[in-house]
């Protein structure tokens, strides 16, 4: 879909909760009319500045979905993704809150990355961005909370992919992905830098209960200078150095080649043992009887490795269940 310049402003949107979450897929969502889809196409970016933070926007990227209900000035937005963004519960029932939406570009290597990552099945997480500890920096590492595993669908030591959306020109926004090897944030961990953060800007840690007023709030992320500098959190305006990439929200997902390089080994098992066992069954002579003899070894191979790259895939899709 090409995108014009016409859509790098569609203006303000007020937000409503989502109800129906049916075509989601493991992804977050907003929910728009069509002449909105439009101009946004599958995916979106969805901008918001917290009270609190003047110079600062909180942006997470999601899926769109059609609704012809709303007007063009209405966008459904889950819940996890009103409080990435910094919109507490109470204010939303209280006032009307609007947000700015923009196209997401994706490239074609995003695209058959996400059709791929759908096969074997995945679910996103949003995450609040902290700063790592000193143990953890330049290290290529970050850290998360037990349950965060466990809903993605991989294990402590794992790869995951962190996701946030950049500018690029004026009209629209791109995908900055990373890599990281994902393990625990412990409970202490988590609890001794809560008594650290601080509600002010001019601090080493910030407190998203006490800047964004949003609670209770998304799970967080701890992750180095290099890996924020990565995804583009850090920006150039004095708050945004204040808060050094901080408080932003990214979206995780698990790395689905890492998983699939760890079954290689049982899998290759697999392959020989299923091979072995074709060819003295019953199977082998009966494809012998209409193939010729290399054929059916062909076929016989063929049928080795999709039997146990099924179950792999089986497997890998039903961690993330």
């Amino acid at each position: 879909m090409k995108l014009s310049t016409e859509a790098a402003d569609l203006g303000e949107f007020e937000v409503l909760p989502t109800e129906n979450r049916e075509e989601a897929h493991g992804d977050y969502i907003v929910c728009v009319n069509g002449n909105v889809k439009r101009k946004l196409g599958n995916f979106a970016v969805v901008e918001y500045s917290p009270a609190t933070l003047s110079e600062t926007k909180l942006r997470i990227h999601c899926r769109v979905i059609l609704d012809e209900d709303l007007m063009d000035n209405q966008v459904k937005v889950d819940q996890s993704i009103r409080n990435a963004i910094g919109i507490p519960e109470e204010e939303r029932r209280e006032k009307i809150v609007k947000v700015k939406l923009y196209p997401l570009k994706l490239s074609w290597i995003d695209k058959i990355c996400y059709i791929f990552s759908k096969l074997f099945g995945w679910r996103y997480l949003v995450l609040r961005v902290c700063k790592s500890d000193i143990p953890d920096i330049e290290k290529n590492v970050c850290r998360i909370p037990v349950e965060a595993f466990d809903i993605l669908g991989c294990n402590p030591g794992d790869t995951i992919i962190c996701e946030a959306p950049v500018k690029e020109k004026e009209a629209y926004f791109k995908l900055k992905k990373i890599k990281l090897k994902a393990y625990t944030a412990t409970k202490e961990m988590i609890e001794d830098r809560e008594k650290r953060e601080e509600s002010k800007l001019n601090t080493r840690y910030h407190s998203a209960k006490g800047i964004l007023k949003v609670s209770p709030d998304i799970p967080r992320i701890f992750m180095d200078k290099h890996a924020r500098t990565a995804l583009g959190l850090i920006s150039d305006t004095h708050e945004g150095k204040l808060l050094d990439g901080e408080l932003h929200p990214v979206k995780v997902r698990r790395e689905i080649l890492n998983l699939v390089s760890k079954e290689f080994v049982s899998f290759g098992i697999m392959i020989l043992l299923t091979f072995l066992s074709a060819t003295a069954s019953p199977v082998f002579e009966l494809l012998n009887e209409y193939l010729d003899g290399f054929l059916v070894y062909i076929a016989i191979f063929m049928l080795s490795v999709f039997l146990p790259l099924l179950f792999v895939v089986v497997k890998i899709r039903s961690m993330a269940k």
